[in-house]
């Protein structure tokens, strides 16, 4: 089997920075990869890509318990910042309960203390560390057939959170830091240099390859466009207080966990 390098990569954590930096090399290496996230059905024989990255959870380590598994774990708090932002303009700016709030951190505040329908955000990293992906996603025919059982896709449909197929059975801290134990790479989003010359490390030992990360081009922050200026994720938690902060540490306590003890 081809040797392979997967990039869980769960929301808001630079991965999308990571597969922006490897694929041209690879495509000019002729070296096949598998990156695309569109949350549909695709038709792909894992086992022969080189490079996969998505937000895909274990699954590839399913079809392939050798892959070697590179996971970057983020601040929660950031994580929950950095995602609203992100789906401000897509989601939140069209609601009327979000639109009644004037700034940006009530806003979020809302979203993070009260919105029952986003209750699938909490400890979403360790989710995706844990659980994988309905595997008929990767199976056009499939999830044509089964589509509308998916709960991920009546989420979407009513606005709700999407769950990317992703479940939740299995979520907790031992088996997060049992399937992180075992992964090739694991380092905090603070250290992505780390990771990144991690990468650059596997490609350089098992394809001869050399790939460069331009550190000062990291794509994962977020903004929205608000009446009263641009807000980032760094915005908004400079504006929660410690008390705030300790609550939604407490609500995402597993990825608080996790990062606390990774590098």
């Amino acid at each position: 089997m081809t040797k392979q390098l997967y990039v869980l990569h769960s929301p808001r954590t630079g991965g999308n920075f990571i597969k922006e930096s490897v694929s041209p090399v690879l495509d000019a290496n002729s070296l096949s990869y598998y990156t695309r996230d569109q949350y549909t059905p695709h038709t792909v024989n894992l086992s022969e890509q080189v490079f996969l990255a998505g937000h895909w959870g274990t699954y590839p380590i399913t079809v392939n318990p050798d892959i070697d598994v590179v996971s970057v774990v983020r601040n929660p708090v950031e994580v929950r910042a950095s995602i609203f932002v992100y789906l401000y303009d897509r989601i939140f700016s069209k609601r009327a309960e979000y639109v009644k709030f004037e700034s940006i951190t009530d806003k979020f505040k809302y979203y993070v203390f009260d919105d029952p329908n986003f209750e699938i955000h909490k400890n979403m990293q360790a989710r995706f560390i844990c659980n994988p992906a309905d595997s008929m996603i990767f199976d056009a025919e499939l999830f044509t057939q089964n589509k509308y059982k998916l709960q991920a896709v009546k989420d979407l449909a009513t606005s709700k959170a999407f769950s990317w197929f992703i479940g939740n059975e299995n979520t907790s801290l031992e088996n997060a830091m049992s399937n992180l134990s075992s992964f090739y790479s694991v380092h905090k989003y603070d250290n992505l240099n780390l990771t990144c010359q991690d990468i650059s490390a596997w490609f350089n030992e098992n394809y001869n390859v050399n790939i460069t990360f331009d550190m000062s081009n990291v794509v994962n922050e977020g903004s929205s466009e608000l009446p009263s200026g641009p807000s980032s994720t760094a915005e908004i938690i400079d504006a929660l207080s410690s008390d705030e902060i300790a609550r939604i540490e407490s609500f995402d306590n597993i990825d608080k966990a996790i990062y606390d003890q990774v590098v």
